[in-house]
């Protein structure tokens, strides 16, 4: 709770009662224990009180820090902003403790070093942000007084989601079609049908003799690509909490070429969507402070369409949400076009042993990602779409029968 003022509900009660016992014994009936005791306790709220403002008012004077170059850092991994606290993090009987408000989801700490409390932000969600909204929570070490307040400073920054370790191979199965990729013991040639100047080294074998006697012109023979023309690739981005690893493996296949140099990217959100890398991955960013849950995503196949594509690679949260009735009605309404790609952050399919299970009380999060997962997958499934899971640290595809809670 924001406020100046600095007793909590425990410290006043505790000084009224402390009043009390000093007055009505101390005093009244000569209890020198007692006496010292009130006395002793009045003291210490005291001088904790004045403690905690005097340094609320230190830092709330502080002058903020002036604005940087913008920020780019990554989300789950620590970044140094720049950002300390001088002497007045070590004033006695004072606790210091920074959080940042916006961005949203984003843990903020002040690390020791070098005499100094240096502030390391881990970021939970990417974004995209223009001010930083800090919050000072100053108490002492007793926990009788606390002051907090916000603090804000002009601070551009991007927080980019972390890419998966992604491997090419267990998506493009999801994209190409058979004629797409040419047999690789052999050369994607057809027939001698096209020609052009001879140049020297050509085989003499595929000099067109006929036309070089009517026009004194030596032309040769050239095989035509027997590759059938590529349609573009869609690729989708579904905003959804719970949706940063899917984030990163959009990220990383952007990155790693899986799409070709022809594709058509868009994410929650946007209105326009996009064939360029970096404009891609700007939309993925921007697409985490979109409340559209995978209703854009029909107004974009149908522009793909447009253009001759008919199918669609949708990156989605492996866990439920309102977005996945609206990947549903696409999947039903394109059946066959519509493939989903599912990502989870380190994904382990093997069971404890009997004697750990029985010994270790082990954390529950990772049976509800399963459960979370293994529903996912049985609506997509059943709607009609192809399904590949990827486990973000390994990038690697996960079997369905890993699926097990």
């Amino acid at each position: 709770m924001i406020g100046w003022v600095p007793l909590t509900a425990r410290s006043a009660l505790a000084l009224l009662l402390l009043v009390w016992i000093r007055q009505s014994y101390g005093i009244e009936r000569s209890d020198l224990i007692l006496l010292v005791l009130g006395t002793g306790g009045i003291v210490l709220v005291t001088v904790s009180t004045l403690a905690v403002v005097v340094a609320a008012a230190l830092m709330r004077l502080k002058k903020p820090p002036a604005p940087q170059e913008p920020w780019v850092f990554l989300t789950g991994v620590p970044f140094r902003t720049g950002f300390d606290v001088g002497w007045e993090g070590w004033l006695p009987l004072v606790r210091l403790e920074l959080s940042w408000v916006r961005p949203h989801d984003v843990v903020a700490e002040l690390v020791p070093e070098r005499g100094r409390l240096v502030e390391v932000v881990r970021a939970q969600r990417r974004a995209v942000a223009e001010e930083i909204v800090r919050r000072w929570t100053i108490s002492d070490t007793f926990g009788l007084a606390r002051i907090t307040f916000d603090r804000t400073a002009t601070q551009a920054l991007k927080i980019m989601p972390c890419a998966s370790r992604l491997r090419p191979q267990e998506l493009l199965h999801q994209m190409s079609s058979g004629d797409l990729v040419s047999h690789p013991g052999g050369e994607p040639e057809g027939d001698l049908i096209e020609t052009r100047p001879y140049a020297h080294g050509d085989p003499l074998n595929r000099v067109l003799w006929k036309a070089f006697a009517r026009t004194r012109r030596l032309l040769v023979r050239l095989p035509e690509r027997a590759i059938a023309p590529r349609q573009k690739t869609l690729a989708y981005l579904v905003s959804s909490p719970g949706d940063e690893p899917a984030a990163g493996t959009a990220r990383a296949a952007l990155e790693q070429g899986v799409f070709g140099v022809d594709f058509l990217f868009c994410a929650d959100g946007e209105q326009a969507p996009t064939r360029e890398v970096p404009e891609a991955i700007e939309q993925i960013v921007r697409s985490a402070g979109s409340a559209a849950r995978g209703g854009g995503l029909g107004g974009f196949i149908a522009q793909g369409q447009a253009q001759g594509s008919r199918s669609c690679v949708v990156f989605a949260p492996a866990r439920p949400g309102p977005w996945i009735e609206a990947v549903e009605a696409q999947i039903r309404a394109h059946r066959g076009q519509v493939s989903v790609v599912l990502t989870v952050d380190g994904f382990g399919g093997q069971r404890s042993p009997l004697w750990r299970r029985l010994l270790v009380v082990e954390d529950r999060s990772h049976g509800e990602v399963i459960k979370e997962l293994r529903a996912v997958w049985d609506r997509l499934v059943k709607a009609g779409a192809p399904v590949t899971v990827i486990d973000r640290s390994s990038g690697g595809a996960i079997h369905p029968s890993a699926m097990r809670g």
